[in-house]
């Protein structure tokens, strides 16, 4: 699992934009 803060250190998308993809 993936903190609530999290953001994709490649892309830079937030943890719910990246779970969406």
């Amino acid at each position: 699992a993936l903190p609530p803060d999290w953001v994709c250190p490649v892309c830079g998308a937030s943890k719910d934009q990246f779970e969406k993809e």
